[in-house]
C-alpha cells in the first residue's frame, strides 16, 4: 500500500484485529426506541443463565411488568392496531429490545409481526430483559464491580444504570410518524424524566425512580395498586351548614412519595374521581348521570350532573401533537408530586322525605385508557379498563 511516496505493509492477518479497535463501545443508554439491540451480541448469554446466579432478581424480573412488555395484552392491542402510527419498530424497540429487526427504520413494520405474537419467541416473551439492560459487548454492567462478579463474567463498572436518564432512553420520547421518519414533532408523548427533573427543580427529594419502581427488579408501577396507592391519598369530609339544608363536601386529593405527575407514563392513563350522595337505603338524592355513561361530561351540565366526576389528564389535540402552533392548547389536569387538590361542592337537599343518615361516597378510578379508545383499537369487552383505587364514605352528623 503506497501512500504519499512512502510503503506501508500491513499484514493480512491483522486487518480484523485493527478494524476492531476503531469499533465503538456499545451505547449503555437505550435511545427512544429508534434502535434495537443485535441478538448476535447477547450470545451466548441468556436470562435463565443469568438466574443460574442471581436467583431472586431473576424470578422478581420474570414476574415483572419488563418481563411483560412485549406480550401483555394491552401492548400486544395498541401495537397491532392498523390505524395511526401503530405498528411502528420504535415501539418494538423500547418493549422488546433484542428482536431481530434492527434494519428498520423505527418506523417501519416488520413483516409477518402478526404471526409473531401468536407464537411469541423468546425474544417477545422476555420483552425488556436480564440482557436488554446489563449486557453490552460480552461484558455484564453493574453499578459494583465485585471480585465474585469478576470471577463469574467480564464486568463493567456503569453507574449509569442506577440514574432516572438511564430509565429516559425508553420512558421519554416523542411523536414520530412514517412522512417524518427521522424528526420528532409536538410535545413529548411520554415525558417522565422531564417532570422529575422539574420536580427536582422545584425543590422535590432528590431521588431516582429506582426508589419506587424497581423493588427488587419487580419493575412496579401504573399497574400495581400498591404503588399508587402509597403516592395517593383521598380525605372525604361532609357538613351540614347552619340552620339549612345545604351540606358542604370537601374532596381532596394529595400526591405524595412520586416524582412526576400522577398518573404517569402511557399518555392514555388518567384519573377519575366520582362523588355521589345517598340516604341511608342508598337512593341518589340528586340527578343522576345518563344511564350507561361513565364517560365525562363538559359544560353547565357537567356541573348539575351527580355522581360528580372530576378527571385528571393529559389530553393531545394538534397542538401537543404539532400539527398546528397556533391551535388551543389542552390543559394538562394531572395530579403534580407532592401537592394537593381540593373539590368543594354544595348540595342542596331538596327531598322532605329523606332516610337519614345521608351517606357521601367518594371513588378515586385509575384508568389505563377510555372505553372509546379501547373500542377504537381493538380491545376485547373484557380488558380491565380501569381499577378502582382508593373509597371514602361520611355521614354528617346532623340530618336535614
Amino acid at each position: 500500500l503506497a501512500v504519499l511516496g512512502t510503503v506501508v505493509v500491513v499484514e493480512c492477518g491483522r486487518i480484523p484485529s485493527l478494524l476492531s479497535a476503531t469499533r465503538l463501545p456499545t451505547p449503555v443508554h437505550f435511545d427512544q426506541g429508534l434502535t434495537a439491540f443485535d441478538p448476535e451480541d447477547v450470545k451466548p448469554w441468556t436470562n435463565v443463565k443469568c438466574g443460574k446466579c442471581h436467583a431472586r432478581e431473576f424470578k422478581d424480573w420474570r414476574s415483572s411488568q419488563h418481563a411483560a412488555a412485549g406480550t401483555n395484552e394491552n401492548f400486544k392491542v395498541e401495537y397491532l392496531y392498523t390505524g395511526g402510527d401503530g405498528r411502528a419498530q420504535q415501539c418494538m424497540n423500547c418493549h422488546a429490545p433484542i428482536n431481530p429487526y434492527g434494519h428498520l427504520l423505527p418506523t417501519q413494520e416488520a413483516e409477518g409481526i402478526e404471526q409473531v405474537f401468536k407464537d411469541p419467541p423468546s425474544w417477545l416473551a422476555d420483552g425488556v430483559d436480564c440482557l436488554s439492560c446489563h449486557l453490552r459487548d460480552g461484558k455484564v454492567l453493574g453499578v459494583h464491580v465485585t471480585s465474585q462478579g469478576l470471577a463469574a463474567h467480564p464486568m463493567r463498572k456503569t453507574p449509569e444504570l442506577s440514574t432516572a436518564a438511564f430509565c429516559a432512553g425508553c420512558h421519554q420520547f416523542g411523536f414520530k410518524t412514517a412522512n417524518l421518519p427521522d424528526n420528532y414533532h409536538g410535545q413529548l408523548q411520554q415525558a417522565s424524566l422531564a417532570e422529575f427533573l422539574d420536580y427536582r427543580k422545584a425543590g422535590g427529594a432528590e431521588q431516582s425512580c429506582h426508589d419506587c419502581h424497581l423493588n427488587d427488579h419487580r419493575m412496579e408501577g401504573g399497574y400495581t395498586d400498591s404503588v399508587l396507592k402509597t403516592a395517593l391519598e383521598l380525605e372525604l369530609g361532609a357538613v351540614w351548614q347552619p340552620g339549612s339544608r345545604q351540606l358542604e363536601i370537601v374532596v381532596t386529593l394529595t400526591t405524595q412519595n412520586v416524582g412526576h405527575r400522577v398518573p404517569g407514563g402511557e399518555l392514555f392513563r388518567f384519573l377519575t374521581l366520582d362523588t355521589q350522595v345517598t340516604d341511608a337505603r342508598g337512593r341518589p338524592l340528586l340527578p343522576r348521570t345518563p344511564s350507561g355513561s361513565g364517560e365525562e361530561l363538559a359544560g353547565p351540565e357537567a356541573s348539575s350532573r351527580w355522581p360528580k366526576r372530576e378527571t385528571m389528564r393529559r389530553r393531545i389535540g394538534e397542538y401537543e401533537h404539532g400539527m398546528k402552533s397556533k391551535a388551543q392548547p389542552i390543559p394538562d389536569t394531572r395530579l403534580l408530586p407532592d401537592s394537593r387538590r381540593r373539590f368543594v361542592y354544595h348540595v342542596q337537599i331538596a327531598d322532605p322525605d329523606v332516610v337519614v343518615p345521608v351517606r357521601v361516597r367518594s371513588e378515586l378510578w385509575y384508568h389505563l385508557l377510555d372505553r372509546e379508545k379501547a373500542r377504537e383499537i381493538g380491545h376485547a369487552g373484557d380488558f380491565p379498563l380501569k381499577r378502582l383505587l382508593l373509597t371514602r364514605t361520611v355521614s354528617p352528623d346532623i340530618s336535614p
